[in-house]
């Protein structure tokens, strides 16, 4: 009875044996932060450090959690070991060459904690909690700026320095992971919602339209070049409609947009 009551409530559950997380999606989300705060950032080597921290985060949270969530938690105990001991030697690294992030590892925590909130909940799949997923990914942005231009010292308030085309880009990251994030929904666990496909393709209208007006804030005509990542989202969102499409596949169509504005958002706003 629980499982099937985790099941209709969206909880997944990790998989025993395997130290790779199952939700494959959530590398992207991962993954186009990561590219867009290092474009933007001032260069540093400390920069590769962090982007490689910032990848191996995402497994160590997602197995924190299973720990702390699932009965018999020595089943994820191994992956979880596995991924500090990768992560750790990154993290130290960082927190000594900027001390400041170890505020930045206090919002991080406190996120963490949110989503454990949802996790015992068996809620894990709700848009609350992919929205506190989705903040953690933007933050990258604008805090991998700040390892560039910072360099030392306690105090994280000169991120509010950055120049705006970095603000912009998290702006755009932030409405294109929200993007997937409806879309894939409304074609797999809301796919008997109508509401969720409205919202998608609303959304997808609005993000086009939010675009259009960073691109004209920025310049024409190579602001315009934003542009290209939301008419394929929009096109997509009317494009793609059919529930019975594998999600793998579907997940597979979400990557050109991520590409997309991986490429045209240091073109756009540099």
């Amino acid at each position: 009875m629980a499982d099937r009551q985790s099941a209709r409530r969206g909880a997944t559950r990790p998989p025993r044996k395997s130290v790779v997380p199952p939700q494959h999606g959530a590398w992207a989300f991962v993954g186009l932060p990561v590219v867009l705060g290092t474009t933007f950032a001032p260069w540093t080597p400390l920069l590769l450090v962090a982007a490689v921290g910032w990848v191996l985060a995402y497994p160590l949270s997602y197995f924190t959690i299973a720990v702390l969530r699932y009965p018999r938690p020595e089943r994820f105990r191994k992956a979880w070991l596995t991924w500090l001991a990768a992560a750790a030697p990154f993290g130290v690294v960082m927190v000594i060459s900027r001390p400041w992030l170890v505020f930045v590892g206090l919002f991080f925590a406190v996120a963490l904690a949110l989503n454990l909130v949802f996790a015992r909940r068996r809620d894990e799949r709700s848009v609350s909690n992919d929205s506190i997923f989705i903040l953690e990914c933007v933050a990258i942005v604008p805090v991998s700026w700040g390892i560039g231009a910072i360099p030392s010292g306690w105090s994280p308030a000169a991120i509010n320095q950055a120049p705006a085309s970095v603000w912009w880009a998290s702006i755009a990251c932030l409405i294109v992971l929200i993007d997937s994030t409806l879309h894939v929904k409304s074609l797999i666990r809301e796919r008997n919602n109508p509401r969720y496909r409205l919202g998608s393709r609303a959304w997808s209208i609005a993000g086009l339209l939010v675009a259009l007006a960073i691109a004209l804030s920025t310049g024409a005509p190579r602001g315009l070049l934003l542009l290209i990542p939301f008419v394929f989202l929009l096109v997509r969102a009317f494009a793609v409609s059919d529930p019975k499409m594998k999600p793998s596949r579907i997940g597979l169509l979400e990557l050109p947009g991520f590409v997309l504005l991986a490429i045209a958002a240091p073109l756009a706003l540099a």
